[in-house]
């Protein structure tokens, strides 16, 4: 739990650049798991519950989950990125979307995945022909982003 924690201390501490939505309902969550065809990893669901339904921080974004009252800023959701006839990642292979789930995207050359029925992240980039595992769980790699993301965007004041 400890990568948790410095995952929302990271949040609360970043002063520029992070911009979060309202947490999403457990129905919201409910209809995006319906849409998708597939449950929502229990990481990735607790994010969107207790912190965030959603997250921008410089290049970095967690994909929301479609909220009515919020349509405008959640309309690109975790649905529409892992919708083949919507989404540009993984080179539109129907057979690499069955597999994973994209969650988290920076800018538009790479996204962050969990595996079906795996909770450690992977990683593909708009230039790789594969996607490759991390070595993280979903708090520990969002602490991690947060880190690099806020040392990239000191480094460009």
């Amino acid at each position: 739990m400890m990568s948790k924690d410095n995952a929302l201390a990271l949040m609360s501490r970043a002063t520029m650049g992070l911009a979060k939505l309202p947490v999403a309902t457990p129905e919201e969550i409910a209809a995006a798991e319906a849409e998708i065809a597939r449950p929502l990893p229990d990481a990735l669901k607790d994010f969107y519950r207790t912190a965030s339904n959603g997250l921008r921080f410089g290049r970095l974004q967690i994909l929301p989950v479609k909220s009515a009252s919020n349509l405008k800023k959640t309309g690109d959701s975790i649905v529409r990125q892992n919708d083949v006839r919507h989404s540009t990642w993984f080179n539109n292979d129907a057979d690499t979307f069955a597999e994973f789930l994209v969650f988290a995207t920076e800018h538009a050359h790479r996204c962050f995945a969990f595996k079906r029925d795996a909770d450690h992240i992977w990683e593909w980039t708009l230039d790789g022909d594969q996607v490759v595992e991390l070595d993280y769980g979903f708090w520990a790699w969002l602490e991690e982003s947060l880190r690099q993301e806020g040392e990239l965007l000191r480094f460009q004041r």
